[in-house]
Order: C-alpha cells, then sequence, then structure tokens
C-alpha cells in the first residue's frame, strides 16, 4: 500500500479538521495518507515542509504572512520532489492560472475537494 505523507498548510483549523476527515477515508483504497505537519500561515508551512520533507504539500493560496504564492515559491525550489496542491476559493479558471504562475500542476477549488481531492492524490506516483 502506498503511503502519501502530507503538510497541511490552511489557515482555517475547521477546514484542516474537514481535510484530514477527508484524508482519513484513503485508510479504505489502495493508498493511505498522513497528516505529517499543519500550518496556519505561510512562514510555518515553509520551515515545516523544509523539517518534515511531505510527500504532497496541500497549500492555501490566501494564508497570513507569507501569501500560498510565495510558499509555493520557496519550495518548489527547496523542495523540488514534493507534489504542491494549491487550494483556493478562487474561480478554477483563476486558480488554474495561478498555480501556473508558480509552477503548480495541482490545483482544486475547495468546494470540490470532498469529490476531487481523494482521486488526485490516488493519481500521483
Amino acid at each position: 500500500m502506498k503511503k502519501i505523507r502530507i503538510l497541511l498548510a490552511e489557515d482555517s483549523a475547521a477546514l484542516r479538521q474537514s481535510i484530514k476527515t477527508l484524508l482519513a477515508l484513503s485508510q479504505e483504497s489502495d493508498f493511505s495518507c498522513e497528516v505529517c505537519g499543519e500550518a496556519a500561515d505561510g512562514r510555518t508551512a515553509i520551515d515545516l515542509a523544509k523539517e518534515l520533507r511531505p510527500d504532497v504539500i496541500l497549500l492555501d493560496l490566501s494564508l497570513p504572512e507569507l501569501s500560498g504564492f510565495q510558499v509555493a515559491s520557496v519550495l518548489r525550489a527547496e523542495l523540488p520532489s514534493a507534489t504542491i496542491v494549491i487550494m483556493s476559493q478562487q474561480d478554477p479558471a483563476l486558480l488554474r492560472h495561478a498555480a501556473g504562475t508558480v509552477n503548480v500542476q495541482h490545483y482544486i477549488p475547495k468546494s470540490r475537494l470532498a469529490s476531487d481531492l481523494l482521486p488526485l492524490l490516488s493519481s500521483l506516483p
């Protein structure tokens, strides 16, 4: 069974908990997810990513202190093997453009996390 270590960078504690509950459902499939760290702001996200070296970084674009754009730019250079998945409430077309500007291939509108997150994670190498 493939195990995916995830850093969850989201400023809303309630949404972080919802995402962790959703990720727990992966235990019932051919892969499992472990949230190895949580960050409520951009600076903490960078520090934890460097320390924990997760496989996947679920990254909110609207973080305090440093924006998701800034975090993605730093982490793309510092941890090139990590998969960064941008989450946002923005319109999907704007989100796709935003992801492209920071060289991130994966993005999910927050309104589609419940339906799209686990299939995306299961498709990662």
